[in-house]
């Protein structure tokens, strides 16, 4: 099977955890025997192709003012950007010689930012190559992810209505749906995207855990001290804030928390400004393997509707029990056995289930070999790719 992805960016440059889930999915295809190629954007001003781990991938200049993730620019250009990115037939001057001469079987289309997605969609449509639209976040329905001066929003504004008209119009095109949860699929579905687009799954995604040492001895053992860890991209819709606020006020000498991850420079040096406390450690960005068994709970916050975060599967891989927020994807993944669900923004609750935690560390410290086993058999790598391959051969089987 011949299989391109399109995506708005591939590693080397990551903008994210799709970034992440698209590169094992590809070099797993790769590996079971079919032949797969890449194509992203960049920020230069000619075509780039690449070889990564085996894979190629041609990179292309963006047809619009800037490349997105790369800078924030002023609120004119955005909406500059996002009024040509609304229907930019642009998109395929270069695209079309290159899916021509691939010849695809099969189009696996992920994040749209930058490729314009009506124009896209409509282009494979009348070309007769059967495609997927692969649902990570809520860009189809909104610029911002539906999440807007801190806020999420409740419903589509009339903005976002006239930008994403040809979004949920050429939605139809599509060969067939898949969403990384039943959260985002079901959301875009009830606003009306995909209603023709007869073939839909979820497909939860998946790590693959030789790429960590899930070591169980760290924190084996029960002390007095409390570990509590947050990873991932330091900013407000992540709600650090939140959990900071929460950690300051409990006034637990034996809490501590290890902060992982990165983010703007001068929002980072705020938070460390505003919460300077000797029991709480921010690590910078560090691999996995340095961050989760040193902690005994890790602790999802989020203030905007995560899909279907990889820190959670990773927590559980290193059999990391979890508090994370009631809100988007995330309570598909938790359950009375793996850690606590919170109520969205309520510092009280939060506060409770951190408290609850220390009350039963011994049961979790217990747990940890059983969820750690549930999660590698759960999210198993190979089990996800033939999903994967089963559902591009129910596309092709139409």
């Amino acid at each position: 099977m011949k299989i391109m992805y399109i995506n708005s960016f591939y590693e080397p440059y990551m903008a994210g955890g799709a970034e992440i889930t698209l590169k094992n999915l590809v070099e797993g295809m790769k590996k079971k025997g079919h032949t797969v190629q890449v194509i992203s954007l960049w920020e230069g001003n000619f075509i780039k192709s690449d070889m990564v781990n085996s894979v190629k991938v041609i990179r292309l200049p963006i047809k619009n003012i800037y490349l997105p993730f790369k800078l924030r620019p002023n609120t004119l250009k955005r909406n500059i950007w996002h009024l040509i990115e609304s229907y930019n037939p642009f998109v395929l001057n270069n695209l079309k010689s290159i899916i021509g001469d691939f010849k695809p079987d099969i189009v696996s289309v992920h994040n749209t930012q930058g490729w314009s997605a009506p124009v896209l969609w409509k282009f494979l449509k009348e070309k007769n190559i059967p495609f997927i639209q692969v649902l990570h976040d809520q860009y189809l329905l909104c610029p911002t992810n539906m999440f807007k001066n801190n806020k999420i929003c409740q419903t589509q504004c009339n903005v976002c209505k006239i930008l994403r008209f040809m979004y949920k119009k050429n939605s139809n095109y599509a060969t067939g749906v898949v969403g990384v949860s039943k959260f985002i699929l079901n959301k875009l579905k009830n606003y009306g995207y995909f209603e023709k687009t007869k073939i839909s799954e979820i497909i939860y995604n998946s790590r693959n855990v030789k790429n960590f040492k899930y070591n169980l001895n760290y924190r084996k053992d029960v002390d007095k001290n409390i570990i509590f860890g947050f990873i991932g991209t330091l900013a407000q819709n992540k709600g650090i804030e939140l959990l900071l606020d929460v950690f300051i006020k409990s006034k637990k000498l034996n809490w501590k928390l290890l902060i992982a991850g990165n983010g703007k420079k001068e929002y980072v040096e705020k938070l460390k400004q505003n919460y300077k406390d000797d029991r709480i450690n921010f690590l910078g960005k560090v691999h996995p393997d340095e961050f989760y068994p040193y902690v005994d709970c890790v602790i999802v916050p989020s203030l905007w509707e995560e899909n279907f975060p990889g820190v959670i599967i990773e927590s559980f891989i290193y059999g990391k029990p979890l508090i994370g927020s009631q809100i988007g994807g995330i309570p598909e993944m938790i359950n009375e056995n793996n850690g606590y669900i919170f109520q969205y923004n309520n510092k009280e609750d939060l506060y409770n289930k951190m408290n609850d935690f220390e009350k039963n560390i011994k049961f979790w410290k217990e747990k940890s070999l059983e969820i750690q086993k549930n999660a590698i058999e759960k999210y198993d790598y190979e089990k996800w790719l033939e999903k994967w391959e089963n559902f591009y051969n129910r596309i092709l089987c139409k």
